[in-house]
C-alpha cells in the first residue's frame, strides 16, 4: 500500500516496532531507548539506512547475521520500513540502564563488503543484468528482479582491480545501460530499473494542502536555471574497439531557454565513457543528457507528518498552495517515534 493510499484520521494512532530476524524468522523486538531513524538517500549506494538506541535485548542476537525490521503502525496497520543489516553494535551504560546503539544499512551493504579476488574479468558478449546479477548472486544477495535488457559487452572487460567492492561494479554497469543504481524496496528485495522520469501516472504519493493535509506549510526551494550546457559530446576511447566511438547532441529547441537558440552561445559539455555495449548507447546517453539540459532543475524541501510506503526513487505530487508539480523523491528520513515527523527532498525538471 503506497502513502497515497493511507488513510489519515482525525486522532491517529502510532507505533513502531523493530524485529530481530534469524534466517527470516522473528526470534525477538529491540525496545527504543530513544527516537529511532530510518533515512534513504537516492544518491548514495546503499540508498537505506537506520539508527538508533535501544535497551540491551534479553535475547540472543548475531550480530553478524541476524536483519532488523522496522516496522510502522499507523491507526492498526502494519507498513514495512525496510530491512536493516546491524553495524558493529555499541554497548553502552546511561544511569545504570544497559543500552545497544544500532546503525543498519539496506541489505546491499552485502555487496559493498563483497570484493573482487584478483582482477574481476565478464567476458565479451554477456548480457548486462546477467552480469549484475551474478555479482548479486556472488555477494549473498538472492532475491532480485527489475527491467531486462538485450546489452551485452562489447569486449571481454577487466576493469576493476583486486579489492573493488561488487556494488561499485554493479552500479557502473547499470550507468553504462542507462538504469538507476541499484536499490532495495522495503521488504528487502533488489531492483534493477531503467530511468525514467517522473510522470503522471507514476505517482507514489500525493501531499495536499487540503482538510486531510499531512504536509508542513514550511519549505524551502531551489532551482539550478544558471550554467547549464546546450551541447553535449561523450567520447569512448577503448582500445579494444576496432575504432574510438563518440556521440554528440545540441539542445537547438528554441522553446527551452537553455537552448544554443535562446542563449546565442554553445555552451559545452565533454565526457569520456570509459565503456558502452555500443555506439547507440553512447548516443542514447547523450540525447538523454540534451533532454535533460531543456529543462530547469527545482529542488524543494518539506515536512509531513510520518508517512509509510516510502521507497526509492519513488515520484510524489505536491500541492501546498505555493508549489505545485511533480516531483521526484531523493531523500526522505522518519522520526520513527508518536508525533515524529518526515523530512523529504526532491527534485522536479520543467521549462
Amino acid at each position: 500500500m503506497s502513502a497515497s493510499s493511507i488513510r489519515y484520521l482525525s486522532r491517529n494512532t502510532f507505533a513502531a516496532r523493530f524485529e530481530v530476524l534469524h534466517d527470516g524468522g522473528v526470534v525477538g523486538e529491540l525496545s527504543p531507548y530513544d527516537a529511532p531513524e530510518v533515512q534513504c538517500v537516492s544518491t548514495s549506494a546503499l540508498k537505506m539506512s537506520m539508527k538508533g538506541v535501544f535497551l540491551r535485548p534479553t535475547f540472543a542476537v548475531d550480530w553478524l547475521h541476524d536483519r532488523i525490521r522496522a516496522i510502522i503502525q499507523l491507526n492498526g496497520v502494519d507498513y514495512n520500513a525496510g530491512i536493516y543489516m546491524p553495524i558493529t553494535p555499541i554497548l553502552q551504560k546511561n544511569d545504570g540502564v544497559e543500552l545497544v546503539e544500532i546503525e543498519g544499512y539496506s541489505l546491499l551493504y552485502l555487496a559493498q563488503r563483497t570484493k573482487t579476488e584478483g582482477i574481476y574479468h565478464i567476458d565479451a558478449g554477456t548480457n548486462y543484468i546477467e552480469a549484475i546479477n551474478a555479482l548479486l548472486l556472488g555477494a549473498g544477495l538472492t532475491n532480485y528482479g527489475g527491467d531486462e535488457t538485450t546489452a551485452v559487452m562489447a569486449t571481454a572487460r577487466e576493469d576493476w582491480d583486486e579489492g573493488t567492492p561488487y556494488i561499485e561494479i554493479i552500479n557502473q554497469l547499470l550507468g553504462e545501460i542507462g538504469y538507476n543504481s541499484a536499490w532495495v524496496d522495503l521488504q528487502g528485495k533488489v531492483w534493477l530499473t531503467k530511468y525514467v522520469d517522473p510522470g503522471q501516472d507514476d505517482v507514489d504519493h500525493t501531499y495536499r494542502a487540503d482538510g486531510e493535509s499531512i504536509i508542513t506549510a514550511d519549505y524551502s526551494y531551489s532551482d539550478d536555471a544558471f550554467d547549464k550546457a546546450n551541447v553535449f559530446k561523450l567520447y569512448c576511447q577503448n582500445p579494444e574497439f576496432p575504432e574510438p566511438l563518440s556521440a554528440t547532441a545540441v539542445n537547438d529547441d528554441a522553446a527551452s531557454p537553455f537552448s544554443t537558440v535562446s542563449l546565442g552561445a554553445r555552451v559545452l559539455h565533454v565526457e569520456s565513457v570509459d565503456n558502452v555495449p555500443d555506439q547507440a548507447t553512447l548516443q542514447a546517453r547523450a540525447d538523454e543528457m540534451m533532454r535533460k539540459s531543456k529543462y530547469r532543475t527545482e529542488t524543494v524541501e518539506f515536512t509531513t507528518a510520518i508517512a509509510p510506503g516510502h521507497k526509492t526513487f519513488d515520484t510524489v505530487a505536491i500541492d501546498n498552495g505555493e508549489i505545485t508539480g511533480l516531483y521526484r523523491e531523493t531523500e526522505w528520513r522518519m522520526e520513527l517515534t508518536a508525533g515524529g515527523y518526515m523530512t523529504h527532498k526532491a527534485e522536479r525538471v520543467r521549462i
